[in-house]
């Protein structure tokens, strides 16, 4: 059970104020050794639990001497293909036995606990969520959570896990992570995801956890791309800025209107620092740019990324992520929401995302100063 740090009586000079309580990973002051840590992160990260995976596939599959390996393989293969549709909105009924005690078990897994202690990880919470609403019934939540850099590791890290104290802070709230479609296409990684709760980041996803299972979401609004902008420096102050893709973003808005749930902002600080990003100029049309625009655009649906983190190109580096859990922002629930609705809650979460940014910044060592902008998506103008 992670340990939950209660902060002391609020101070009209206390920076820290606005932080009602913070929670680490049960062996963030473990001691365990760092090679340790760096060995059980680096084989439990996902995209190196999906490099493995599909080299373990490929092996059984076109290297393996023995026929029924390799039938096996195909048969699986064949699987995959006819159970694709598992992630959006079908899953596997974890509100129900035997498949809640398998969700919880591999939600609970050691192997989390480390990774979140590895970098370390630590929750702040802002803003108490109830579990119940008004009308006595179970209060639901589409968490928002930004930014996603390479691979969203700060709100994995709270939402698809047990390990990083999240339940602590916020007793009773069942939360589902949802992320691209095409990782369900990775063979044996893509069960390890349904069987822990995960669905894809499609609208049917969202009606049946929250209709059918009456949990909460948490989603990266970002995506893949919004780590090519990442953080940039201001050329006219030098700060640094945070950029979001979240200007043209309003489907969350939709979808929580659409089943009256609450908004609820989620920002990670440093997600960035965990990767070197090798990004291409995107001035005068270089070719590389246009490639990963081609690959982003016609097949992959993501933008690739070329990434380097600690002495691996998929290793994160060590680095403090900050996770800071806003205040519900309340969406009444209007079965066919207009756009000059839907365009109402934008901007009113869009401004209470601000404020929550410019609020929380001071309480993370070096990002002080930092600037926040809200901008489209990259290949918008490609």
């Amino acid at each position: 059970m992670a340990p939950v740090e209660t902060q002391r009586e609020p101070d009209a000079k206390d920076k820290s104020s606005i932080v009602l309580a913070t929670a680490e990973p049960r062996f963030a002051r473990s001691g365990i050794p760092s090679w340790i840590t760096y060995w059980v992160t680096f084989f439990s990260f996902p995209l190196n639990m999906m490099g493995m995976s599909w080299s373990i596939f490929g092996y059984g599959l076109f290297m393996s001497k023995n026929v029924y390996v390799r039938s096996l393989c195909v048969s699986y293969l064949a699987w995959i293909g006819l159970d694709r549709n598992r992630c959006n909105g079908i899953g596997y009924p974890h509100h129900r036995a035997p498949f809640r005690y398998l969700r919880k078990w591999l939600r609970n897994n050691w192997l989390y606990a480390i990774q979140c202690a590895y970098y370390p990880l630590r929750i702040h919470k802002l803003a108490e969520l109830p579990t119940t609403t008004a009308d006595n019934k179970k209060a639901k939540y589409l968490f928002a959570c930004h930014p996603h850099g390479v691979i969203g590791v700060g709100s994995l890290s709270v939402f698809g896990t047990e390990e990083s104290g999240f339940n602590q802070l916020y007793p009773g709230i069942d939360t589902y992570m949802t992320g691209l479609r095409q990782i369900f296409l990775t063979p044996f990684f893509r069960d390890w995801c349904l069987f822990g709760g995960c669905f894809s980041a499609d609208k049917k996803s969202f009606r049946h956890v929250f209709e059918t299972i009456q949990g909460s979401v948490a989603v990266n609004l970002g995506g893949a791309a919004e780590a090519l902008i990442g953080l940039e420096p201001n050329p006219t102050t030098g700060n640094t800025v945070m950029k979001l893709l979240l200007k043209d973003r309003k489907g969350f808005c939709k979808l929580a209107l659409q089943h009256g749930v609450s908004l609820v902002p989620v920002i990670t600080f440093e997600e960035h620092l965990l990767f070197d990003l090798i990004r291409f100029p995107t001035s005068g049309g270089t070719l590389l740019y246009k490639l990963q625009v081609y690959l982003q655009k016609q097949i992959l649906g993501f933008a690739p990324l070329l990434v380097w983190g600690n002495m691996a190109p998929l290793m994160p580096k060590r680095q403090t992520l900050n996770v800071f859990v806003g205040a519900p922002i309340a969406c009444p629930r209007i079965e066919h929401p207009s756009q000059e609705e839907i365009d109402a809650k934008h901007k009113e979460y869009c401004g209470e995302l601000e404020k929550m940014f410019h609020g929380c910044k001071k309480l993370v060592p070096g990002c002080e100063d930092w600037e926040l902008e809200l901008v489209d998506h990259p290949f918008n103008s490609v």
